[in-house]
């Protein structure tokens, strides 16, 4: 019983330094080219050392991005080798419509304020203008919205007009970001585009089920997707102006349900 006991302090030891010890992640952020991995000595327990698979021997190294091991003594003694990927990250932004002129922005920096052991090697503050979002048209800016915090950050922006291309970039100064929706693969541009629609859906289709086509009058298809695009006013791809056709589909059988007529213009 004694010998039971024994282990299982052991074993609930080790879960507690596990819990408290590391390692640490400050992942190479934005400009950053290396990051910080490291064990807080303090919770780890006495004499903690940590030998690394670059050589090192501290509890705290500056690595850029690559596979990296960690194994961790505590008073002379081995308790376990970790396994720690430096990585590189940045600002993530999208762009997706919402209603007829309004398109929705979402920005947020991977892991900003939300995990105990992984952060960017820089965190902006907030509240602060240091950090900004742009909204470009046509390559040009035409809007700056403040105060963007890093770890979730949205907003409905209603100053779209049809026939023209957006995107949105990221102003950070104090941690020199500088992101922006066309840096990306593939690029996440979005263009405003005038649709209008000859014929509507069944009462009976599902919307949330739909797959739909866009073929050009040649019978190219130029685009594929799901939802429904019937008398709305925006499309995710651009279009050069003339008559297309989109094709629904329902998403669980493949059944066409509707074959649309829509006319694409460049004016409102």
């Amino acid at each position: 019983m004694k010998k039971v006991l024994v282990i299982f302090f052991i074993a609930l030891s080790i879960h507690k330094i596990r819990a408290q010890c590391g390692p640490y992640i400050n992942y190479a952020s934005c400009s950053d080219t290396v990051g910080t991995i490291y064990y807080n000595p303090s919770d780890c327990g006495p004499n903690t050392m940590v030998i690394w698979s670059t050589g090192d021997t501290s509890t705290f190294i500056v690595v850029p991005p690559g596979v990296y091991s960690a194994a961790l003594y505590v008073n002379n003694v081995y308790w376990w080798t970790d396994v720690i990927t430096m990585f590189h990250d940045t600002w993530q932004l999208s762009i997706s419509p919402v209603g007829p002129g309004t398109l929705h922005f979402d920005a947020y920096l991977p892991y900003c304020n939300t995990s105990i052991f992984t952060h960017p090697s820089c965190t902006p503050p907030y509240p602060s203008y240091a950090t900004s979002l742009i909204v470009w048209e046509d390559g040009n800016p035409v809007d700056t919205l403040n105060n963007v915090f890093c770890f979730s950050w949205s907003a409905d922006w209603s100053n779209a007009q049809s026939g023209h291309y957006y995107d949105i970039s990221i102003y950070d100064t104090v941690c020199n970001c500088h992101q922006a929706t066309w840096m990306y693969t593939p690029v996440q541009t979005y263009y405003y585009s005038l649709i209008t629609g000859d014929k509507t859906l069944s009462s009976q289709a599902r919307y949330d089920r739909l797959n739909h086509s866009i073929y050009n009058s040649l019978g190219q298809m130029v685009y594929s997707g799901s939802g429904a695009l019937i008398r709305e006013n925006h499309l995710p791809i651009a279009l050069s102006p003339g008559i297309y056709f989109v094709i629904y589909y329902d998403a669980l059988d493949n059944r066409q349900v509707l074959t649309d007529k829509v006319l694409v213009g460049s004016q409102p």
